[in-house]
């Protein structure tokens, strides 16, 4: 996957990665609706957060292709789909 900032602080990359799919081998990369869909809520909510309180902010899971959010129990219509 290509490096894409998604804000001035927040990156695609960091949003996606998961330890579990690395492991697993599972395929965790987000449709272009997704990546929009990203960019909104680091645009929207966590950028504006991050300038508010003035502190880096650690994204443990952002997204979760269908197959990671099966893995790791996630429900079917989980806001990280």
């Amino acid at each position: 996957m290509a490096k894409m900032d998604l804000t001035k602080n927040f990156k695609l990359e960091e949003l996606v990665y998961s330890y579990t799919a690395a492991v697993g081998k599972i395929e965790n990369s987000p449709d272009e609706a997704a990546v929009a869909s990203l960019r909104q809520l680091c645009e929207r909510l966590l950028q504006p957060l991050r300038d508010h309180i003035g502190k880096p902010i650690t994204i443990l899971s952002g997204y979760r292709s269908k197959e990671l959010n099966s893995k790791v129990g996630g429900v079917v219509n989980s806001q990280h789909l």
